[in-house]
């Protein structure tokens, strides 16, 4: 058990914690006076946000609507490009128009003429013999076949010139300045 104390049996008071004062703002009689200046317009339903009308121009019916443009005939848009009229009962068609030009002959002659079409290069993927573009795949490097391919670009050409006058200047002045004497 608990050992016994004569400091137990005396009342101990407990302090308070001492609390911060509390916060009072420097504009408080700025903000109530201004507070109250601003009631009286909004007493009731809040700040008025719209000026109010006169009694004498009071809402009426319709009054709200937008107002449409002025209505205006619809006119097509190739009215004046008319069609052209539309043949008669009576009149009978033309007929009887023939060509002398020999269609077969000269689709033969063309064909001929013409340089074969070269065939796309493709791939086949699968054993069922599905065909892939070969050129869209990436198997074939296509900056191989640019024309510059394997020339040195102007941009280096430049740079390097540029540092190549840049030693010749460095030189020539360490074999000015430091030149040795005889």
């Amino acid at each position: 058990m608990g050992e016994e104390s004569i400091y137990d049996l005396l009342p101990t008071v407990r302090q308070p914690e001492a609390k911060n004062p509390r916060y009072k703002s420097v504009f408080n009689q700025n903000a109530k006076a201004d507070y109250k200046s601003h009631k009286q317009a909004s007493k009731t339903m809040g700040p008025a946000k719209v000026p109010l009308n006169e009694t004498s121009s009071f809402m009426t019916k319709h009054s709200k609507e937008p107002v449409l443009p002025e209505k205006v005939a619809f006119a097509r848009p190739n009215a004046d490009g008319k069609r052209p009229a539309v043949p008669k009962r009576d009149e009978k068609p033309v007929m009887g128009l023939k060509s002398n030009k020999n269609f077969l002959h000269t689709n033969a002659v063309e064909n001929i003429i013409s340089v074969a079409k070269k065939p796309q290069p493709k791939y086949v993927d699968t054993p069922g013999g599905t065909t892939n573009n070969l050129d869209d795949s990436g198997l074939v490097p296509k900056f191989v076949k640019k024309d510059n391919y394997g020339t040195v670009p102007k941009y280096l050409e430049a740079r390097q010139s540029r540092w190549q006058s840049i030693r010749r200047i460095m030189k020539s002045t360490f074999n000015r300045d430091y030149r040795r004497v005889p």
